[in-house]
């Protein structure tokens, strides 16, 4: 057990070293699966990023698994009422599911083990959820084949405390990037998608972004995946809540929104989506997630966005000034503005902190610049 426990300790300070290093998130991924295959071993995996405001996934990187894998658990994702969703895990005290534990040794109660795992020869599945500063910016699945041991408690938490380090990566490299600022040729995309999500239709602009999301010639992005999953559930359930939507980073590393709904009277057409480079207010709401505001904090934001003054911050949310101004201060300290303009400038841009520029993620999380009175 100690000879374990040092293999375990070893493997997370090695994924821990690659986090510092500000690799493409693909890259890390590449980097830390054997590190982690040290710590936890399993015969398949699944990585992908997500969106934190929708938890819809992005992009992903399979291990072992076949490409049909993507279709499927989306859709377990999406409209099963299922154990160890990823919306459970990421929202609750609890970031890390074992199937087996949490169907207390019955995997075959479960819609994923059944329509998805068992096909594949898969039986055990350990999950966990990417959480850093309040969001979810990954999801990590790990798979053992039908007949070997399940996942332990001591594999279990390491697994969540990978996780947590890859969050906090994926995290830091949101706040390093920024965004590339909107050229007039950047002009939305349209794409028409049929029931196999095969290609219809696509205008020049589409074309452009999907190369830049990705995804197999047989086979569209995650990200436009994830979307027509979303557009099915909504329609099924009789919500009229407008298009699904996701953003996800492209191949450049700029943020793009995805938008799709299912056109009435199309026959043959299962999906309109369009493609753009995501508006300044999106990415300023990637941002607040970055930064990793509280409650509070994000609705003191909003209040100095508007451009309440901290007296009428209180009066709005019936706090005490000292209490506003303290809040006002956290926000400071955690998006690294010096001042209400530099704040404003910054996430109307979804500029990265001038002070991070050219470190490693380490120096965004490591304290509070210098700013000016609340």
């Amino acid at each position: 057990m100690p000879e374990r426990r040092s293999v375990t300790e070893r493997a997370e300070r090695d994924v821990a070293a690659l986090c510092r290093q500000g690799l493409p998130w693909t890259t890390l991924w590449d980097a830390a699966r054997g590190r982690i295959a040290d710590a936890i071993p399993f015969e398949a995996a699944a990585f992908a990023a997500t969106d934190p405001a929708t938890l819809l996934p992005t992009a992903g990187v399979l291990h072992e698994l076949p490409e049909r894998y993507c279709a499927a658990i989306l859709d377990n994702e999406i409209r099963e009422d299922d154990y160890d969703k990823l919306s459970a895990l990421a929202r609750g005290p609890r970031h890390v599911g074992v199937l087996g534990v949490s169907t207390a040794g019955r995997p075959e109660r479960s819609a994923r083990f059944r329509d998805v795992l068992a096909p594949i020869g898969l039986g055990r599945q350990a999950r966990s959820a990417c959480v850093a500063g309040g969001g979810c910016w990954a999801w990590l699945d790990l798979y053992r084949e039908r007949g070997r041991p399940e996942f332990t408690a001591p594999e279990a938490r390491a697994l969540g405390r990978i996780a947590a380090t890859l969050a906090e990566a994926l995290r830091a490299s949101l706040l390093l990037e920024g965004a590339s600022a909107r050229a007039p040729e950047d002009a939305p995309g349209l794409v028409l998608l049929g029931p196999g999500l095969e290609r219809v239709a696509a205008d020049a602009a589409a074309e452009r972004w999907l190369e830049e999301l990705g995804g197999a010639a047989s086979a569209p992005p995650l990200a436009i995946q994830a979307v027509a999953a979303a557009a099915r559930r909504r329609d099924e359930a009789g919500e009229a809540k407008g298009p699904a939507r996701v953003r996800a980073r492209a191949r450049s590393g700029r943020w793009l929104t995805v938008h799709g709904f299912r056109p009435a009277g199309s026959p043959g057409v299962e999906l309109a989506a369009v493609i753009e480079p995501a508006a300044p207010v999106e990415l300023a709401e990637l941002q607040v997630c970055a930064f990793g505001l509280t409650p509070a904090e994000r609705r003191v934001l909003q209040l100095t966005l508007q451009g309440l003054c901290t007296k009428g911050i209180a009066a709005a949310l019936g706090i005490s000034p000292y209490t506003a101004r303290d809040h006002l201060t956290h926000v400071f300290d955690k998006t690294g503005a010096r001042s209400r303009a530099q704040l404003f400038a910054r996430l109307a841009a979804a500029r990265p902190p001038e002070r991070a520029r050219g470190a490693g993620p380490g120096a965004i999380l490591a304290g509070p610049g210098a700013r000016e009175e609340a």
